[in-house]
């Protein structure tokens, strides 16, 4: 059976014009709840790669609506791992698009 394959931020000119390289990663989809407060950006998903790596996933109103039903799931990604420490913040899943069974 093929995959699903759902656009998340790859015809986005904020995504397309990040200067991270697109990378391939395998994992798990969950939940997370972010701690608030000004020096944090609010990541209501995580991506726990296949070898082991916590990543947060930044989603957009319009992108929670579609990761919310994956939690979960494990999902191939295409996306970048963009790093927003000059910001003060951390490191974060922009994904582009993602497969899921």
């Amino acid at each position: 059976m093929k995959a699903h394959v759902t656009n998340i931020y790859a015809d986005q000119a904020f995504y397309r014009e990040a200067a991270e390289p697109e990378q391939v990663l395998t994992g798990t989809l969950a939940r997370h709840e972010s701690p608030l407060g000004p020096a944090n950006r609010p990541h209501s998903f995580r991506l726990q790669t296949d070898d082991g790596r916590l990543l947060d996933v930044y989603a957009t109103p319009a992108a929670h609506e579609r990761l919310a039903p994956l939690v979960g799931a494990r999902l191939r990604i295409r996306g970048k791992l963009v790093d927003l420490s000059r910001e003060g913040f951390g490191v974060e899943l922009w994904i582009g698009e993602l497969e899921a069974p």
